[in-house]
């Protein structure tokens, strides 16, 4: 019998199927998940060069500035801590789908 649970697992050993095994399935992946980094990365910190057009264009004083971007930086954190853990709720795809969705 312990013989039989020892040639079970090791039959099992290697990955279960369906996770993606083949590479080029782990490369579009690692594409994909790559492009939706580098979206967030782009659109979170999209609005810092605009500010000094910002000042300019609407004649704000640096204080108002500063202030600006201070609620800008704390609206992120406020974002992250309360709708973070949505992912491990919801799912990951979903989360993610809907996250593009609002980026445009």
């Amino acid at each position: 019998m312990l013989e039989e649970l020892h040639a079970k697992s090791e039959a099992g050993a290697g990955p279960p199927s369906g996770w993606g095994g083949d590479a080029v399935v782990r490369r579009r992946s690692a594409v994909f998940l790559s492009i939706v980094l580098t979206t967030f990365l782009v659109a979170s910190s999209a609005p810092t060069p605009l500010y000094r057009v910002y000042q300019a264009n609407w004649h704000l004083s640096s204080g108002t500035v500063t202030v600006v971007y201070g609620v800008y930086c704390l609206s992120v954190l406020v974002a992250l801590l309360t709708v973070g853990a949505l992912s491990d709720h919801v799912g990951r795809r979903p989360v993610i789908g809907t996250a593009l969705a609002l980026d445009r």
